[in-house]
């Protein structure tokens, strides 16, 4: 592939995200468009957005945002988010993570995941060479007596983990086909 037929493909591809993510947060965005209209595609186009190796650079999604923004500025809703983490945020709590936090402008994204990482532990970097970041495992934390009960769900909250008198209440997760 040469470098024009690459740089086409991330403006092609960043485009296709940034109007899907509009289409899936506004409705009355793209009302005849095929992704936006074919309910049955929704679910694997959400799933490949976030593989790993789907990733486009975040400056690269951006600078095509913010031209959007800019040639659309009155437009609602493209015009109402001044930055591309704001649709993220507010896409992701719609159809993936309800319980995504913002995150703030000086974090530093490197693409769509990162973003959901970021907005889920914070943007300190983990490093795993060293054993106080690492979480103890199930096997671990029940030798030293810990027990393990599902968590009310109610809160739609996967994080929403208690831990009280030596009983660890964790809400049940549903993993899908995709």
């Amino acid at each position: 592939m040469s470098s024009h037929q690459f740089v086409e493909m991330m403006v092609v591809d960043g485009c296709l995200v940034i109007e899907f993510m509009l289409g899936r947060t506004y409705s009355k965005i793209l009302r005849n468009d095929p992704l936006s209209q074919s309910s049955w595609m929704r679910t694997p186009l959400i799933s490949d957005l976030f593989l790993r190796e789907n990733q486009l650079p975040w400056l690269v999604l951006d600078c095509l945002f913010q031209y959007l923004v800019k040639e659309n500025a009155d437009d609602e809703p493209v015009g109402k988010h001044k930055f591309l983490s704001e649709l993220t945020l507010k896409f992701c709590q719609l159809h993936t993570m309800r319980f995504l936090k913002p995150i703030d402008g000086a974090s530093e994204i490197r693409h769509l995941l990162d973003h959901i990482r970021i907005g889920i532990v914070g943007p300190e970097k983990l490093t795993f060479s060293s054993r106080r970041y690492l979480v103890p495992s199930v096997t671990e934390l029940r030798q030293i007596g810990v027990i393990f009960k599902r968590g009310d769900m109610s809160a739609c909250h996967t994080l929403n983990i208690a831990f009280h008198n030596g009983v660890m209440e964790i809400p049940e997760i549903c993993i899908g086909n995709n």
